[in-house]
């Protein structure tokens, strides 16, 4: 990283990081969501001995939601979706799901989280089984609490035209039930090209207007905001002592 990046300021020159701190959106090409409600998407996730529910055993977050047995040390429970997710165009994925733990028996109270196991998310260009779910995305997940939204991001470094996402989940402690609802895979698109502090864009002081473009921005981190949000960037030379930036979010 050069000195100007470094610094933030030389001579009269200055650098200025834009931070997302608000709700965005980011325009995607998958852009996958099934929250198990009714007759959608839900059934197209009761794989490997996986009931689809609504209320029942305890109930799943919200609504309806797939729910299976595991209840003996070493075993385990795997779902996917039986029908591919069509539409990458080579962007890095996030995959989002919903767990709930309970106990086996009635009143099926929440496990903690002493109970939990572990969560493996995978993904695979083939239909998955529960001996072959792909290749795992992340790391093993260890700990939750009831009802946690948990959230992996993977590169596949090539375009694919089907995508399966394989959970597995293996036992902790107990004779219990695991919940999966609001499953999400969305694609990010390509960052922009001032995503970069060394690639912030010069921008004329007293110019027409500069539209951002935050779909696909990174954190920079390294010290530039204690926030871990998306950041593009912008320099400018200095006219004067003073200058005020204005921002719109339109």
């Amino acid at each position: 990283m050069n000195n100007f990046c470094k610094n933030k300021l030389v001579g009269l020159k200055f650098l200025v990081g834009i931070l997302i701190f608000l709700p965005f959106t980011i325009f995607s090409q998958i852009n996958y969501s099934c929250d198990m409600e009714g007759s959608g998407c839900g059934p197209d996730w009761d794989n490997n001995g996986f009931s689809y529910y609504s209320g029942s055993y305890g109930g799943s977050c919200s609504g309806y939601g797939v729910v299976d047995n595991v209840w003996s040390a070493d075993s385990k429970t795997t779902t996917w979706n039986g029908t591919a997710i069509t539409g990458h165009t080579g962007g890095d994925i996030i995959v989002t799901v919903k767990t709930r733990l309970l106990d086996y028996r009635s009143p099926y109270y929440d496990r903690s989280s002493s109970e939990w196991g572990s969560l493996k998310i995978y993904y695979k260009t083939s239909t998955p089984s529960e001996y072959d779910p792909g290749t795992q995305i992340g790391s093993t997940i260890y700990y939750s609490y009831d009802c946690e939204t948990h959230s992996v991001t993977f590169s596949p470094g090539t375009t694919f035209t089907n995508l399966y996402i394989a959970i597995e989940y293996n036992y902790g402690s107990g004779d219990n039930r695991i919940w999966f609802d609001d499953i999400t895979v969305t694609e990010l698109g390509p960052p922009p090209s001032n995503d970069a502090c060394s690639d912030a864009i010069e921008i004329t002081v007293d110019a027409a207007a500069t539209a951002c473009d935050f779909d696909g921005a990174t954190s920079s981190g390294g010290g530039y905001d204690s926030s871990s949000k998306p950041d593009i960037w912008y320099k400018f030379t200095a006219t004067s002592t003073r200058h005020i930036i204005n921002v719109y979010d339109h």
